[in-house]
């Protein structure tokens, strides 16, 4: 069995000091190429509506953020580059700017 410094199990990528910098790295990667997908789908004029943009936001890019983040996120690990990808996406999926806190996201 050859050494691999960042083995994968059950899609969640380890590292030596399970830091989980690489499994992040790929997730927010996969985040921010499934939340372009969806905003293509968002339009002023022919766009979906935000209900319908909601949940495919729902069932193809939360999905992927929440695989796992029981087992990683316990561990303590960096989120920072995942949550900003969250936000974005959720900006895309309301329609809003990004100058906006993430206070007026959840309300």
């Amino acid at each position: 069995m050859k050494y691999k410094p960042t083995p994968k199990f059950l899609g969640v990528l380890f590292d030596e000091t399970l830091s989980f910098a690489p499994h992040v790295q790929r997730t927010t990667a996969e985040v921010k190429r499934r939340s372009a997908l969806v905003a293509r789908l968002s339009g002023v004029r022919w766009g979906m509506d935000t209900k319908s943009l909601r949940t495919l936001h729902q069932s193809n890019v939360q999905s992927v953020m929440d695989y796992g983040l029981a087992g990683y996120g316990s561990f303590g690990a960096s989120l920072q580059p995942l949550d900003h990808a969250q936000y974005m996406a959720e900006c895309k999926v309301r329609g809003f700017t990004r100058d906006l806190s993430l206070i007026h996201i959840s309300e």
